[in-house]
């Protein structure tokens, strides 16, 4: 909380938007959804619209309204986020992950189609990718996504039963029972 504060006292002095990102980046850990409301509320129409121009900026705002029960303006903020030039991964992976939790298939499957080339290759995107095409009962697309991972990400429980049931979605059982059975051991 300590550090939301120090981040937003250097944003309120100097209006840079990644000392605003990084405000609200420590407020969503420590849970502190009154401090990022009163946050905004304080900020000028014109320091909103500058941060509306910040893809790192209203992807910590769509966190906050995600964990707050504003599904839809969470929704909004990661899709225009994607929208400016400066959109990054973190903005790509925010957005993949809001997709496959709201279930919203068409929408999921059009960002996938647009950033298939990258996801090939970006780490930070292998997680959402393989979480997408499990929910799109891809399994073979899933697995191969996720395994790329596994050894990183061996500690995880939730990806490794993730990339369990990927598995034995294409045929490998030996594969999904042994990843099973050392998560569950």
């Amino acid at each position: 909380l300590d550090a939301g504060r120090v981040a937003e006292q250097s944003y309120r002095m100097s209006g840079d938007m990644y000392m605003l990102q990084q405000a609200l980046m420590y407020y969503n850990q420590a849970r502190a959804y009154g401090r990022i409301e009163a946050l905004f509320a304080s900020m000028t129409p014109e320091q909103q619209a500058a941060a509306e121009k910040s893809p790192l900026v209203l992807v910590q705002r769509a966190e906050y309204r995600r964990a707050t029960g504003q599904r839809s303006a969470a929704l909004a903020d990661l899709t225009a986020a994607n929208a400016l030039d400066a959109a990054g991964t973190d903005a790509r992976a925010a957005l993949l992950w809001m997709l496959v939790d709201q279930g919203k298939t068409e929408d999921l499957k059009a960002a996938m189609k647009n950033w298939a080339a990258d996801a090939e290759d970006d780490p930070d995107l292998w997680g959402p990718y393989g979480a997408a095409y499990l929910r799109l009962n891809d399994g073979r697309r899933a697995f191969h996504y996720l395994r790329k991972n596994a050894a990183q990400r061996s500690q995880d429980p939730l990806w490794m039963l993730a990339y369990a049931d990927a598995a034995e979605m294409v045929g490998y059982v030996d594969v999904a029972w042994a990843v099973r059975r050392k998560v569950w051991l």
